[in-house]
């Protein structure tokens, strides 16, 4: 279909210039449009026969000019093709055309243009609410680090379980296991409560430039040995085992806190180094 519409619009070029040439020559001479509509049925016609057509129309036009101009006027020499398209390009009628496709570039091009700027708003709006939840969630943990070096010697814990619990922070898993934080929500958008911590990471990474790669490669490898450690680690009690734990785990959380995209939202959400903060 959009060739047809090519080839038809082609056609309707040629008979305008098919009109032009026979006012400039003053010859009634020419393919007009009723003998055209004989020859074409513009709904129906295959493309291939269209401009079969319309090439030659101009090929039986180009040349009758020169004759129509020298045998009505015998002192007037014949224009050359050269100067037959430059009077078109200088006539009311050509000058119609370059104006049409002027138009229809820059019609084009700032519709193409606000679709990449609508596009770059919506990558860079996603990026700014994945930062913040990432971010949040990183804070969070740190914070719930601190209630279990509080917690060390009052109440019964393992280093296991020390990677454990910073892991479901980062996770938001509270919402679906038994224990004192079961059904605490730790995410700030709904959209992202049920997203793992390694999706938004990866959504991120689809929503940045390639330059901040690296820096999210780091965390994500931080991200998996905190996992990884959550299912490797012993299940020792001891309160030096407990500590160790916690230093640890600090250590990998603040390879992905301190990250320059996340650095500036969690020290501003570790103001309230307090359980409740947790």
């Amino acid at each position: 279909m959009r060739w047809r519409a090519v080839v038809l619009s082609a056609i309707f070029l040629v008979l305008g210039f098919e009109c032009w040439v026979q006012r400039e020559a003053g010859s009634s001479k020419g393919l007009s449009v009723a003998t055209f509509s004989r020859h074409a049925d513009f709904g129906r016609a295959p493309a291939h026969e269209l401009a079969s057509l319309s090439l030659g129309m101009i090929e039986n036009q180009l040349p009758s000019t020169g004759q129509n101009a020298s045998t009505q006027n015998g002192e007037k020499a014949p224009k050359s093709l050269g100067e037959q398209v430059w009077s078109l390009l200088n006539s009311n009628f050509g000058l119609w055309v370059l104006s049409s496709i002027v138009l229809a570039w820059i019609t084009k091009a700032y519709s193409v243009r606000q679709a990449h700027k609508a596009e770059s708003l919506k990558r860079t709006e996603t990026a700014k609410q994945l930062d913040t939840e990432i971010a949040y969630r990183l804070a969070m943990s740190l914070a719930g680090l601190r209630i279990n070096e509080v917690r060390i010697a009052s109440e019964p814990t393992t280093a296991r379980g020390i990677y454990v619990t910073a892991y479901n922070y980062l996770e938001n898993f509270f919402l679906s296991i038994e224990g004192p934080y079961k059904g605490r929500d730790f995410s700030v958008f709904p959209e992202y409560r049920e997203r793992t911590f390694r999706a938004l990471i990866l959504e991120l990474r689809t929503a940045v430039d390639a330059d901040d790669g690296p820096d999210l490669r780091e965390a994500l490898d931080a991200y998996e040995e905190l996992s990884e450690l959550g299912d490797v680690a012993p299940e020792d009690s001891a309160p030096q085992a407990c500590r160790e734990a916690i230093a640890k785990a600090r250590d990998l959380l603040e390879k992905m806190a301190l990250r320059p995209r996340w650095s500036s939202m969690v020290n501003f959400l570790d103001v309230r180094k307090t359980a409740g903060g947790a």
